[in-house]
Parts: C-alpha cells; sequence; structure tokens
C-alpha cells in the first residue's frame, strides 16, 4: 500500500498540520521514495553529483521518484535529502540566534570564540604544509599504489579511493590524479574523471594505517620503514608532516653549518690582512 506523510523539517518537534509551513513530501512505492519538485530543487543544488540534477530525474505529478542504484538505494537517498535539509535548518537557525547576541554574550564568548580561530588557524597552517609535500614525502602506501596501477595491476576500490582522497587533501590537480589511474587494466577516462571529481568535491578524509592494513594496500612491513615502525605513525598524514618536519631540522642544521662557516672566512681574511700591513708600513 502507499504511504504518504508530510514532515516538517522547520519545526520537527511540532506536529505537522501547519498549512502555511513548508514540507518535504515524499511517499514510498514498493521501496522507491518520492519527493515533491519544489523541495527537490531547494534542496539539491549544495549536493554534488548527476544524480541530484533535475534534468535527470523522472518527474511525475510533481513528485521526483529515488530510484535504487547498484550502490544507492532510494531510502538512501532520502537520507541525504533529509540531511541536507536539516543541515539547512541548523544554519538557519543559526544565523537567526546570532542576530540575538547582545553585548554581554559577545563579551563572554570573545575567548572561547579565539581559541576556535586559533586552532582553526593551526589546522589551516597544517593543510598548507600538507599541499606543499613534496614527491619524495609520500607515504610508501601512496607510492606503492600509484607504482602498481601504472604496472597495470588491478587495484581494489579501497585503494583508489584512498588515493584520489590523500591526492585531493594534497591539492594535487585532479588531471595528475586522473593520470596516476591511465594504467589501470579497467581504466575508463569519463568514468575515472567523474569518480575523481565525486572524491575531490567530498572532501573525503583519507584512511587511517589500520584500515589500509585491513584492506590489503599497506605494502610495509615491520623493518621496512624506520618511520612507519613508530608506534604513533597511524597515518599517512602524520608520515608527510613528520618527513616534512625532519627534512626542515635537516635544513636548518645545514643553514646554520653555513653560517658558522662564513665568520671563519672572514676571521683568516682579517688575519692574513693584519699580517701583510706591518710590511706595508715598513715600506712606506
Amino acid at each position: 500500500s502507499d504511504i504518504e506523510k508530510d514532515i516538517d523539517l522547520s519545526q520537527p518537534t511540532q506536529p505537522v498540520s501547519t498549512a502555511n509551513a513548508r514540507k518535504l513530501r515524499h511517499s514510498q512505492d514498493g521501496n522507491l521514495w518520492k519527493i515533491g519538485m519544489p523541495d527537490f530543487i531547494e534542496i539539491c543544488p549544495k549536493i554534488t553529483g548527476a544524480r541530484w540534477r533535475l534534468a535527470n530525474s523522472q518527474i511525475n505529478k510533481g513528485k521526483i521518484t529515488l530510484y535504487n542504484e547498484q550502490q544507492y538505494s532510494s531510502s538512501a537517498k532520502l537520507a541525504r535529502l533529509l540531511r541536507e535539509r536539516i543541515k539547512q535548518h541548523i544554519e538557519q537557525e543559526a544565523l537567526q540566534k546570532m542576530q540575538n547576541i547582545d553585548m554581554d554574550l559577545a563579551l563572554r564568548l570573545a575567548e572561547p570564540v579565539g581559541m576556535v580561530r586559533n586552532l582553526l588557524a593551526s589546522k589551516a597552517s597544517e593543510a598548507i604544509t600538507l599541499v606543499g609535500a613534496e614527491e619524495s614525502d609520500w607515504p610508501p602506501c601512496m607510492r606503492k599504489i600509484i607504482a602498481d596501477l601504472a604496472n597495470g595491476v588491478n587495484v581494489n576500490h579501497f585503494g583508489r579511493v584512498f588515493l584520489a582522497s590523500i591526492s585531493a587533501t594534497l591539492a594535487l590537480p585532479e588531471e595528475s590524479c586522473i593520470g596516476f589511474f591511465r594504467g589501470a587494466p579497467d581504466f575508463n577516462e569519463s568514468t575515472t574523471t567523474y569518480q575523481v571529481k565525486h572524491v575531490y568535491s567530498g572532501e573525503y578524509t583519507p584512511a587511517s594505517c589500520g584500515k589500509l592494513k585491513v584492506n590489503h594496500n599497506c605494502p610495509v612491513l615491520p623493518g621496512d620503514d624506520r618511520l612507519c615502525d613508530i608506534s604513533w605513525m597511524d597515518h599517512p598524514l602524520k608520515y608527510i608532516r613528520a618527513t616534512q618536519r625532519w627534512k626542515a631540522k635537516n635544513q636548518q642544521v645545514e643553514a646554520n653549518i653555513r653560517q658558522d662557516d662564513v665568520p671563519l672566512g672572514n676571521e683568516n681574511q682579517e688575519s692574513n690582512e693584519l699580517e701583510k700591513s706591518p710590511e706595508k708600513s715598513s715600506d712606506e
């Protein structure tokens, strides 16, 4: 039997009875959910992917059917739309509350807000450092997957998503990331481009070392890499940061050595000039 409900996401705790309230209308026909076209248009602009574009949707009697896909069920699509609607509601509520902040509350919030800003600045600094990572800084798991793909090895799905996500985190160009997959036995230009763009736009977090090991994407055995053997090394991004810190430390040491060498050279030059000066004065 058809089930049709009205859900008022703008006032989730109130019974849905207000005729003027904006509602997300949906019905379930078997396993397929439907959403009203106005709400679909309002919710979807900030959701990436071709499936969320109106031109790619089937409209019937003012509703859009959320069809099941191989890895994306109709219920999962509805859940994604609900999350976006709730997100919009939270943002609107926060903006309204900001307008009601008086000077007393602003002063009390000044210190915690400052702490949050400092934390965000610190994280932004780390992100900038990662963006500047050189190829020699890349972790073994990333280098191994790239090498395997170049040699025609059929890297598993988890490894491919990891490569795309860490490439995005390091701000590598999308074209460079797509190029990593060109040697794959099942490479398809359009499919790979779409999938890479999806990962880049979704801000996926690269998998941890533990997950890479479970999915057979960690090539390092105990003793292979001294940095990987450290107890706190549990994420590829930590590997990059540690490598960069080590290189920066070495560069600083080398710079200090060069600075120490300059005065020594000047002192030798000055001593030679002092040795020659008496002879010059005697000639005069």
